[in-house]
């Protein structure tokens, strides 16, 4: 508290109180310090998605799922774009609807592109909820598109090495 007395200003402050507070699910006080960071953010023109990321966690967690929609939503032409989605689509499993997932963390890879953190960041969601053979089934499909798409073999690249199939990673790669 004393120091966001210090540093009213600093989204950082406000981000990493709400951390500690979704730490201790503690929802309502983090879902506050994390809609300061962001308003912060907002004013000072910086996108920070770990802000947001993290303010989308807190809403999943507490299973506030609408609040979470409505949230997201307002960011599905940004650059957040592939989080929005792809916590719209661990919220949407949540409440049993498993094509309109598929289709979240579809748009979520879509608009991650060849972006490397985003596209882990979705990769990690996928494989926490619908499991590996939908990633590889993604993957695949773009494949057979078009071979030599970028985005589809850092996909299947990033999932090689995250399971230790180096030499299937190595040719995704090359």
């Amino acid at each position: 508290q004393g120091t966001l007395e210090k540093y009213p200003q600093s989204s950082l402050w406000y981000y990493r109180a709400g951390i500690f507070y979704l730490g201790q699910q503690n929802f309502p006080k983090a879902q506050q310090l994390l809609s300061d960071a962001w308003k912060l953010g907002v004013q000072q023109n910086s996108l920070d998605l770990g802000v947001f990321t993290a303010y989308l966690e807190s809403f999943y967690q507490a299973g506030q799922y609408e609040k979470m929609f409505a949230f997201a939503s307002e960011q599905i032409d940004t650059p957040a774009s592939p989080i929005a989605y792809a916590y719209m689509a661990l919220a949407q499993l949540k409440l049993n609807q498993q094509n309109e997932a598929a289709k979240s963390f579809d748009k979520a890879l879509q608009k991650a592109g060849v972006n490397d953190q985003m596209q882990g960041l979705v990769l990690q969601k996928m494989l926490d909820t619908v499991g590996r053979q939908t990633v590889e089934s993604w993957y695949t499909q773009q494949l057979s598109q078009d071979p030599k798409s970028v985005q589809a073999h850092l996909l299947a690249w990033r999932l090689a090495q995250y399971e230790a199939r180096y030499n299937n990673a190595v040719e995704h790669l090359d």
